[in-house]
């Protein structure tokens, strides 16, 4: 029987129990119930999956990687009673998503931890308004739209301020990216409507 860590350890990144492993991990009964600890250190694993795919076949782990982090995402907002359990899970999956940059080439990549630089993949690219087509079976499209959805919806239900913090430090500088600016203008636009309805809830 596979278990979260063994997908985790073995990097089986083209496994089909992957998200529903994570998942299963992450309902409101276990969550209440017991130590969020490996479920962190799965997402951290998947973490280092995804971004160590932009550069090696199968590409489609990518695809795979960051469906799993936006559904979980996706899950503790839409059940808030999880937000309690699951502030480090959300700080690592947003840490991640916030490294990433586009060229004006549509070109994904992230900064390096412990770098200022950023590191482009050759074969993953951001999908663009005009459509991008893949030049060769290696090519992953990827739609970051549900991870820009994501961080507006932080900034409106969340309340941890540790995950708050990361968003508010981090979001200026992908702000200045302007390959992200080109492809995620409305979604930006939403993103500053939120932040300017958490300064005034702030002073309210």
């Amino acid at each position: 029987v596979k278990t979260l860590t063994d997908i985790t350890l073995v990097k089986n990144e083209d496994s089909d129990d992957l998200e529903e492993l994570v998942l299963d991990e992450t309902t409101k009964e276990k969550l209440c119930s017991s130590s969020l600890g490996h479920v962190t250190e799965a997402v951290m694993g998947i973490v280092k999956v995804f971004k160590s795919k932009f550069f090696a076949p199968p590409i489609l782990a990518v695809k795979r990687c960051y469906e799993v982090m936006v559904t979980l995402l996706d899950r503790f907002y839409s059940i808030p009673q999880l937000l309690e359990f699951t502030g480090d899970v959300r700080y690592e999956i947003f840490r991640c998503f916030l490294s990433l940059r586009a060229r004006q080439d549509f070109h994904l990549g992230y900064h390096k931890d412990g770098r200022g630089c950023v590191i482009f993949s050759p074969f993953v690219v951001c999908e663009s308004k005009q459509g991008f087509f893949a030049k060769d079976k290696d090519m992953l499209v990827l739609s970051l739209t549900r991870a820009c959805r994501a961080v507006i919806r932080c900034f409106k239900e969340d309340n941890d301020w540790r995950v708050l913090q990361l968003l508010l430090n981090q979001v200026p500088s992908v702000l200045q990216n302007r390959g992200m600016l080109l492809r995620y203008e409305e979604s930006i636009s939403k993103l500053a409507e939120a932040l300017c309805g958490l300064v005034q809830n702030g002073y309210n």
